[in-house]
Formats: structure tokens, sequence, C-alpha cells
């Protein structure tokens, strides 16, 4: 199953000392969001609001989900600059 590559990658649930919300699963994000469509943005930030879910965005990079995206961080050198390549 695919969650069970994805689950390890997420902030685990940490429990206040002093109470607060009931933990939730993380699935509850996920699911049903249409992955490498071109509606993925505005469908994760609907499903976030609609569970009452607070975020916040990183800095817009280019991602790698095509072959011609691959040859592009190929020709960048960003592998060779990060250590978990070498």
């Amino acid at each position: 199953e695919q969650w069970k590559k994805i689950e390890p990658l997420l902030p685990a649930y940490k429990p206040s000392p002093k109470g607060g919300r009931t933990p939730r699963d993380n699935r509850e994000v996920f699911e049903g969001i249409a992955w490498g469509s071109d509606t993925v943005l505005r469908d994760t930030r609907a499903r976030l609001r609609e569970l009452g879910w607070s975020w916040r965005e990183l800095e817009t990079l280019w991602d790698v989900d095509r072959p011609e995206d691959y040859r592009r961080l190929i020709e960048s050198k960003l592998l060779d600059e990060h250590p978990a390549t070498r």
C-alpha cells in the first residue's frame, strides 16, 4: 500500500501535556486528491481548509515527475551538491 511509504515521511503526532486536540489521521488530507493533476495544490488547500488544519507553504520550486524534469534535474547539478546522493 502506498500509505506505508508516505506515512513515515510525515510529522508524527506529539500530544501536548495540556491535552488539546484529538489526533487525526493524516490520510484525511491525502485521500481523494488527484495526484499529478494540475489541481493538486488547489485541492489540497481546499481539503486542509475543510479539515480546519493550519499549514504554511514554502517557496515554490519545480518538481520531478516527467522524464524531461529528470533531465533538467541532472543538468542542474543539484544532485551532485546534495549530501544524500553521495
